[in-house]
């Protein structure tokens, strides 16, 4: 397995076993018989909002030019931040008659001709909660301008659901508007498992149980030598923690400790065949600890970011010409 060469930053693209790349990379290793999308990575910014402390779901937004929207993981208030795509603080806005029991995805997405936010209440550790919780709330217009420190928000609908076969932590969630459907794909779970709910905003609270479709065999496993460079989270690396599915509907970005995964929806097609198919590879720089990911707004880019501070953003570009 080649390792990849330590670099703080890399403009131009290289060529590694045949492949077009442009890698900004830390200690790690390219994967070994997997076909890896052809990118260019590039360095935003850093955020620069210091409440952002624990980034843990991001989304791009569907309104406003170069804006992301980031949560915070459990501890904090019920706070959605804006950052710009260079890392600049935008402000933040209050969900309000919300709680932040443990906010582990942010998902943005289009319906009727309004733009929304989803947030995910969906982490659970112990596999212990009774119930979780998704918000939805319409996305608010701040064009180039900021939230104030007094900005909240109302959520349009609330959805309190469980598992169909018992709880499960969750920190990958993602909004399919082509076939109204909700995908979560779960973390502890050895290999992930893939839910689906209802996408239903006729009624403002709901009560649902999250439908079991199919195990994910397809992301690749940790190995020996992730082990070997840590020892004590190396057994982590490969476990989901965000999910985005292109506005178009026929891509899916899963993001993990190590790389991030993407998967062509066939035509027809369902979600569970999808994810039996061999993902592609994104490679990305090792961060501590990539917990936010999403599609930019041309559905050819991922933005990523750190749960730790400092907390970098990256832009990686996929190239048209690799079957997008």
């Amino acid at each position: 397995m080649k390792s990849v060469q330590k670099c703080n930053y890399i403009f131009i693209p290289i060529v590694v076993a045949g492949v077009l790349i442009g890698h900004s990379c830390t200690a790690g290793t390219r994967p070994a018989n997997d076909t890896v999308a052809q990118q260019y990575i590039h360095k935003t910014g850093i955020i620069q909002n210091q409440a952002v402390d624990e980034a843990s779901g991001m989304a791009y937004s569907r309104v406003n030019p170069d804006l992301l929207w980031i949560v915070n993981d459990s501890g904090d208030q019920p706070v959605i931040y804006a950052v710009g795509t260079d890392g600049s603080d935008r402000g933040q806005m209050h969900l309000d008659d919300a709680e932040n029991q443990d906010w582990e995805d942010l998902a943005s997405f289009r319906l009727q001709h309004s733009a929304y936010l989803l947030v995910a209440d969906v982490g659970d550790n112990q596999a212990q909660r009774p119930f979780v919780i998704l918000y939805i709330l319409k996305e608010p217009q701040i064009g180039n301008g900021r939230l104030t420190a007094a900005s909240r928000v109302n959520w349009e609908q609330k959805i309190q659901f469980t598992y169909a076969d018992g709880p499960r932590d969750c920190e990958a969630v993602a909004v399919d508007t082509t076939d109204r459907k909700i995908l979560l794909l779960t973390k502890r779970d050895r290999p992930p498992v893939l839910y689906e709910l209802p996408l239903d905003l006729a009624a403002r609270t709901q009560t649902q149980v999250a439908l079991r479709l199919t195990t994910v065999e397809t992301i690749p496993p940790v190995t020996a030598a992730d082990i070997t460079e840590d020892p004590l989270f190396g057994r982590f690396r490969s476990r989901p923690t965000a999910m985005d599915i292109s506005s178009d509907g026929k891509l899916a970005l899963v993001q993990t400790y190590k790389y991030a995964y993407y998967f062509r929806k066939t035509e027809p097609g369902s979600w569970a065949a999808t994810f039996a198919a061999r993902p592609k590879t994104i490679l990305e720089p090792r961060l501590k600890q990539t917990e936010a990911a999403c599609f930019g707004p041309d559905n050819l880019s991922i933005y990523i970011t750190s749960e730790k501070r400092p907390a970098p953003l990256y832009r990686i570009t996929i190239q048209k010409g690799d079957n997008l």
